[in-house]
């Protein structure tokens, strides 16, 4: 399969038969609330396509995961973001290249983290993943993703990354703003 660009989705879109959506994803109560409207447009199907954006919107998980495996078909190498000005300036960054380069630098950012750099780490992360549990447990009612799931990435994988003790707490959002800013320009 060769590399399919935006424009041939634009016009394969609302040639193929597949469900439509007029879903704006980058509205403010979308991006303060998202997941109406990921259930939206899972219940909608495999592939939606998206009206706003004149693209599709994979949302199913086993779908997401079958795209991704097909970077011939489904390349990242142009973009993934809803705008050309960020597609151009991310060029070569990590989410932005297909195999080979893309596996190449995978495993120089997997460095760091591999088996054999975190053993030294183990009693650590052995100590505050009991210090999460046993503070839930007392809690008796918790968030499993605010209370544990958030927790080793702020507390020990930032402290890994190099990031300082000041600029950790707000590793997320600072995630969560760059995954928002990948919206169309008009926003």
């Amino acid at each position: 399969m060769g590399e399919r660009t935006r424009s041939d989705a634009r016009s394969a879109g609302p040639a193929t038969g597949a469900p439509r959506s007029a879903i704006d994803l980058h509205a403010d109560p979308t991006l303060l609330d998202p997941y109406p409207a990921y259930a939206e447009l899972r219940e909608l199907g495999g592939a939606v396509w998206m009206e706003r954006y004149e693209m599709f919107a994979i949302s199913r998980y086993v779908d997401v995961g079958e795209t991704l495996k097909d970077w011939e078909g489904f390349s990242s190498a142009k973009g993934v973001t809803f705008n050309e000005r960020l597609n151009s300036t991310f060029e070569g960054v990590l989410l932005h290249t297909d195999p080979p380069e893309h596996e190449e630098l995978k495993r120089l950012l997997r460095a760091p983290m591999a088996a054999g750099e975190l053993r030294g780490l183990e009693g650590e992360l052995e100590e505050e993943a009991e210090a999460a549990v046993a503070r839930v447990v007392a809690e008796r009612s918790f968030d499993a993703v605010a209370d544990v799931a958030r927790h080793l990435p702020l507390t020990v994988v930032s402290k890994y990354v190099g990031l300082p003790e000041e600029a950790r707490a707000q590793m997320l959002a600072w995630a969560e703003a760059g995954f928002n800013c990948f919206g169309p320009l008009d926003k």
